[in-house]
């Protein structure tokens, strides 16, 4: 779920795909969203903007969580596996 503060951060990594749309398919099956899967899906694919670690901007496809987050822990660094 998108946040409405824009003073949050959430760190990621960014990826380069050769093979764009043959890649994005697969990474959808993977989790289980867009055509052929049942609403809601627990991720949407949506382009967001970005900024790399060298301050330039960018944006990129990125995989958010699309069910309710109420009573789920913030994670205040941006960091997943540092929670």
């Amino acid at each position: 779920m998108l946040s409405d503060d824009p003073a949050d951060i959430v760190f990621g990594e960014l990826y380069r795909l050769r093979e764009r749309d043959a890649l994005l398919g697969e990474f959808d099956m993977y989790e289980a969203c867009g055509a052929g899967f049942p609403e809601p899906t627990e991720y949407i694919r949506v382009m967001l903007p970005l900024t790399l670690d060298d301050g330039s901007a960018g944006e990129a496809w990125t995989y958010v969580y699309n069910w309710p987050v109420t009573g789920l822990p913030r994670i205040a660094s941006g960091k997943f596996l540092e929670q």
